[in-house]
């Protein structure tokens, strides 16, 4: 026959837990609550602005020219320095202007002209 001891425990011990330690929780035990909270700050704002969001490219030629500026309009060909392909993704890495996306592919692209939708944003 078993008998339990004081010492015995129904709840495992954080040794025992089968569930690797998270850097959440890792941040949460070194004291880091305050850090880790700063840091969802942080990217909620980056969301807010639009930074970091993904989109899928829509053409109506096969592709969407990528401009070194966004202030001199779709138009202007002296400022492009590349194509995104249909359907590629891209993800902004800076908050938009006007109807311009800053994204990781080099440059800016006009997501919406003249009523197409040429940047759709992906959920």
């Amino acid at each position: 026959e078993l008998k339990a001891t004081a010492d015995d425990s129904s709840t495992p011990s954080k040794d025992s837990d089968s569930r690797p330690e998270s850097n959440v929780d890792k941040a949460v035990d070194a004291g880091g609550s305050s850090a880790l909270y700063e840091e969802l700050k942080r990217r909620q704002v980056q969301l807010e602005k639009g930074i970091g969001k993904r989109y899928k490219t829509r053409t109506q030629k096969g592709f969407l020219n990528i401009h070194s500026d966004p202030h001199s309009g779709p138009y202007d060909v002296d400022n492009i320095i590349g194509q995104l392909q249909e359907g590629q993704i891209v993800r902004s890495v800076g908050p938009p202007i006007d109807d311009w996306i800053h994204h990781d592919a080099g440059g800016w692209s006009i997501s919406k002209f003249e009523g197409f939708t040429f940047l759709e944003p992906l959920n």
